[in-house]
């Protein structure tokens, strides 16, 4: 149960980092694309690590 929700905030966090993407393109204000990249990098990696921790 633990891992789903590791998973699950993973997968939130790839989710933000797409939001603040699209977000930043409509709007003028210029957010950093690092923002976005790193937001969805460490999605990815909480992701793989709550995948790695179910499999076990």
């Amino acid at each position: 149960m633990k891992s789903i929700k590791i998973i699950l905030i993973g997968i939130s966090l790839m989710l933000i980092g797409i939001g603040i993407y699209i977000f930043s393109n409509y709007v003028p204000i210029s957010y950093d694309d690092g923002l976005f990249i790193l937001f969805f990098i460490i999605g990815i990696i909480v992701t793989v690590i709550g995948s790695i921790t179910r499999c076990n």
